[in-house]
């Protein structure tokens, strides 16, 4: 029985060898593993730190690009604005003119005029 006891340990001991064998392998994949994956992830950062500036300068680029148009614009607006605001006080100086000139030239037509439209105004706000 002694002898079994033995090559039972020995074969007990070789399983334990081979088993702390794996686990001694195992260690080291994992190790290279996780070595890997930090190299990857170093690259990553890398590549993202490089593609988010290139990125951002180009967002910047187009923002710019967007300013300067609605600069434009804007300016553009600006000056048809004040345009239309010379043409709105031209207009109303050739009509205040006209009425001038046509109250010098006809005065009681003129007031034949006024006083109908008045009259008519008069008779439509009643009803």
């Amino acid at each position: 029985m002694a002898n079994q006891e033995r090559s039972a340990a020995s074969a007990a001991n070789k399983e334990f060898d081979k088993a702390a064998g794996s686990i001694d392998d195992i260690q080291r994949d994992l190790q290279v593993v996780r070595d890997d994956l930090s190299r990857l992830a170093q690259q990553v950062a890398s590549l993202l730190s490089v593609t988010g500036g290139q990125a951002l300068r180009e967002v910047k680029a187009q923002m710019s690009r967007a300013k300067q148009s609605l600069d434009g614009v804007l300016s553009d607006a600006s000056e048809k604005g004040m345009e239309a605001v010379d043409t709105v006080r031209e207009g109303t100086d050739t009509v205040v003119e006209a009425l001038e000139d046509a109250v010098r030239q006809r005065p009681f037509a003129t007031l034949a005029i006024a006083m109908g439209l008045g009259f008519l105004l008069g008779a439509s706000w009643r009803r």
